[in-house]
């Protein structure tokens, strides 16, 4: 059920992050308005992931992770000398992937409004609140954020949602290790220039029902350093490791 007009606009003058006093020293915090409550959905999925990195690196004595927190995902070290792949999903069309990221050590966090959205009366809505109107963001349709810490970039792909691609993009301006890729309103990409960096290291092919049955069976192919994953959004990956140190991934031939 959607709130009526003037159930919004009782409700917008309650959210204001100023209105949170927190002291550090006592470790409390008080709301100052009557009728006032906290959600930490923006917040806390990060520090969370973070967290567990921590304590599923240091409990099972592991050298590397990785922890896909719907969305958001947190890697450390590699698999099997490799960095891990994370694939990067098409706002405009969520069941294709605009490309894949090699991490071996960061965060790669993705805000949208695809997820959680439904249509009513021709309107669509989604779960992303501009807190001037109390209605869905009218801005970016996604966002996705690459850093090395949590730190660097929590909140900051809800606030670009709100704030629009051009606010969004001075944001990012001084932020100068966090690589970051918008799909605008309009359907417009832009990528820092560290994504489209990142984004260059792997390319995604179409892939037949076959090659898709068949791909991830090709255990010669893995003897050569070179491997094939089928994704579910019906694309497949050929990759080969690059010698040397700093190992990256470079997109092969779609294998027959």
């Amino acid at each position: 059920m959607i709130p009526n007009p003037v159930e919004i606009a009782r409700e917008i003058p309650l959210v204001n992050y100023r209105d949170l006093l927190i002291d550090p020293g006592r470790g409390t915090a008080f709301l100052r308005r009557h009728g006032m409550r906290i959600d930490l959905g923006g917040i806390a999925k990060l520090p969370v992931l973070q967290a567990g990195m921590a304590a599923l690196l240091r409990h099972h004595d592991l050298a590397g992770a990785m922890i896909n927190g719907g969305g958001d995902v947190l890697v450390s070290g590699q698999l099997q000398g490799h960095d891990w792949r994370i694939g990067v999903r098409d706002p405009l069309a969520p069941g294709r992937l605009i490309g894949a990221l090699a991490l071996s050590e960061g965060v790669v966090a993705s805000s949208g409004d695809y997820e959680r959205a439904f249509v009513m009366a021709g309107r669509r809505y989604h779960h992303i609140l501009d807190p001037r109107t109390g209605q869905p963001a009218a801005g970016p349709h996604g966002v996705t954020l690459v850093a090395r810490g949590v730190e660097e970039i929590n909140g900051l792909g809800a606030a670009i949602m709100v704030a629009g691609s051009r606010a969004g993009r001075r944001l990012l301006t001084p932020l100068r290790d966090v690589d970051a890729l918008i799909v605008a309103g309009d359907g417009q990409t832009w990528m820092s220039d560290g994504m489209a960096t990142r984004l260059r290291g792997l390319t995604i092919l179409p892939a037949s029902s076959a090659q898709r049955k068949t791909c991830d069976a090709d255990d010669s192919s893995a003897r050569r350093n070179v491997w094939t994953t089928c994704l579910d959004a019906g694309a497949c990956l050929r990759w080969r490791a690059l010698p040397g140190p700093g190992t990256g991934l470079r997109a092969g031939q779609r294998g027959g």
